[in-house]
C-alpha cells in the first residue's frame, strides 16, 4: 500500500462488538470482536 500510494484496511466484525448476546456465556469472543472493531 505505500509503494502504491493508496489502499485500503477491511475488517468485518459481528454485532457482538457492540452488545452483550445473553444468555452465551462467549465473552471472550465478544472481547475479541470488540478489539477488532475499536482497532479500525
Amino acid at each position: 500500500m505505500l509503494q502504491r500510494g493508496s489502499g485500503s484496511i477491511i475488517n468485518v466484525v459481528s454485532i457482538s462488538s457492540h452488545i452483550v448476546n445473553r444468555p452465551q456465556l462467549h465473552g471472550h469472543y465478544n472481547a475479541a470482536k470488540a478489539g477488532a472493531y475499536q482497532l479500525t
